[in-house]
C-alpha cells in the first residue's frame, strides 16, 4: 500500500484509482544503487522503465569525441527510460546514480499489458515522450545557434528554475555536480564553462560559493540567451 500511495505522487499514474495504483505496485520491484552505480547501459536490451523514489541520477550518452554529453537529471518522482516502452530497442543513453537512490522498476512487458486495459496510461506516456522531445529539440536547437556564453546562461536559468529558492530578485540552488558535469551538460569544455562562470562571477550577474550558485541578475543571464 505504502508503494501504492508513492505511486500517486508521479504524474503518470496521478489519475487512477486505488485499486488500478495497487496492481501498478504489485509490478513494480525496488532496489537500491549507491553512488556512482550504473542502472543501465546506453545500447543495453530495454526491458524496463524507471521510476526515482529518492536520491539523484543522470542520463548521459557518450559523444562521438568520447566525451559525456548529459540529457537530463532525474529527480524524486520522476519516470526515465519510458521511451522502450514502445519499441524494441536498446536504452538510448546510459544511467548512472549521482547520489544513493532508491529506484522503481517495472517490466515493458508487464506495463504493456497494463496499457492493454488501461488506455488513458498510454495518453499520458504519449505526453510525457512528447515533452521529452520537446526538451531534445530545444538542446539541439542550443548547440546548433548558442554560443557557451548563451549555453551556460540558459543552463543556468533552466537549473534556477528547477532547484531555486527565490529570495527577492535572488534565485540560489545547491548541486553536488562539478564543472566537467556542468560543461558536459552544454556540450563545452570544463575550462570553458569555469572561465565563463567566473566572468558572469565578476561582473555581478551571480555568486560562485563551493556547489552553490547565486543568480543576482536574471534579467541578464537572459540578455545572453538573446544575445546568442
Amino acid at each position: 500500500m505504502e508503494n501504492a500511495k508513492y505511486l500517486h505522487n508521479i504524474h503518470l499514474f496521478a489519475s487512477l484509482d486505488e485499486d488500478d495504483l495497487a496492481r501498478i505496485a504489485n509490478l513494480a520491484s525496488e532496489r537500491y544503487y549507491p553512488k556512482e552505480s550504473i542502472i543501465f547501459f546506453e545500447g543495453e536490451p530495454g526491458e524496463a522503465f524507471f521510476f526515482l523514489k529518492s536520491g539523484r541520477v543522470k542520463i548521459s550518452k557518450i559523444t562521438p569525441e568520447g566525451g559525456e554529453q548529459i540529457l537530463k537529471l532525474i529527480e524524486p518522482g520522476a519516470v526515465f527510460a519510458e521511451a522502450v516502452i514502445f519499441s524494441d530497442e536498446a536504452y538510448p543513453a546510459t544511467a548512472r546514480v549521482l547520489e544513493d537512490a532508491c529506484v522503481g522498476m517495472i517490466k515493458k512487458k508487464d506495463f504493456e499489458a497494463l496499457i492493454m486495459e488501461q488506455p488513458e496510461l498510454a495518453i499520458r506516456l504519449l505526453k510525457l515522450l512528447n515533452k521529452r522531445l520537446r526538451e531534445a529539440q530545444m538542446k539541439i536547437k542550443e548547440l546548433g545557434l548558442f554560443d557557451a556564453h548563451s549555453r551556460t546562461a540558459s543552463l543556468l536559468l533552466r537549473l534556477a528554475q528547477t532547484y531555486g529558492k527565490e529570495d527577492g530578485d535572488k534565485i540560489s540552488f545547491q548541486l553536488k555536480l562539478n564543472r566537467q558535469d556542468l560543461a558536459n551538460m552544454i556540450g563545452t569544455t570544463r575550462e570553458t564553462i569555469t572561465r565563463i562562470l567566473s566572468k558572469f562571477r565578476r561582473q555581478g550577474i551571480i555568486e560562485l560559493e563551493g556547489d552553490r550558485i547565486t543568480i543576482l541578475k536574471p534579467s541578464e543571464l537572459e540578455s545572453w540567451i538573446n544575445i546568442g
